[in-house]
């Protein structure tokens, strides 16, 4: 009798834990879509959401994010949450760090912007030249890319990222409906953009 019923524990207690595991998993996967709005753009009436994984130093996605930012404020009513992934370069976790610090003086999206704009960013004078443009107290960015906060943010989109199990980037979700890793062969265009868009309502 001792025996079974311990047997009977040991299993509610992996039972526990298993559900706990899958629960956490769901809701570690379901909560891409979701972000602080310092951490997103979000025009008024926004009735749909694009997660955009993506990497600086990648090609593909500083092609890409002229056509999605163009084909957003065509649209209008698309919410935008940047997940920026660590690539190997030292200098990239740098931006990525001053991007995600911009966020606690309003400018997230901004920074996150200005730095595919001005491509190819390569010192850290030439990062802070793109900060002082959008009016960001450089010193303030400063102490806070390497604050708690800030580094927090960056594991949360490596966390989801890997949640995902995403082979690379770029990589988009819209709604959460639709996956999409465009490659050289599938370049979006606008009109691609536009049309994912509008194909999501419909769904």
């Amino acid at each position: 009798m001792k025996i079974k019923k311990i047997r009977n524990i040991i299993l509610v207690i992996v039972v526990f834990f298993v559900s706990a595991f899958l629960v956490y998993g769901i809701f570690s996967v379901a909560g891409v879509f979701y972000a602080n709005k310092a951490y997103m753009h979000e025009p008024s009436g926004a009735d749909i959401t694009i997660v955009d994984f993506n990497q600086y130093g990648c090609d593909l996605c500083r092609i890409i994010h002229p056509t999605l930012i163009e084909a957003m404020a065509k649209d209008g009513k698309v919410r935008y949450i940047p997940r920026i992934v660590l690539s190997d370069s030292d200098f990239d976790s740098t931006i990525v760090h001053a991007v995600y610090a911009a966020a606690s003086q309003g400018k997230f999206i901004q920074m996150h912007n200005a730095v595919y704009n001005s491509w190819p960013v390569e010192t850290l004078g030439e990062l802070m030249s793109i900060a002082e443009q959008l009016g960001l107290d450089t010193a303030q960015l400063r102490s806070d890319m390497d604050s708690k906060k800030v580094k927090q943010k960056i594991q949360e989109s490596e966390d989801y990222f890997a949640a995902w199990k995403l082979p690379g980037v770029p990589a988009f979700f819209i709604d959460k409906k639709i996956r999409y890793m465009p490659n050289r062969s599938e370049m979006p265009t606008v009109d691609t953009w536009l049309e994912k868009f509008e194909r999501v309502r419909n769904l």
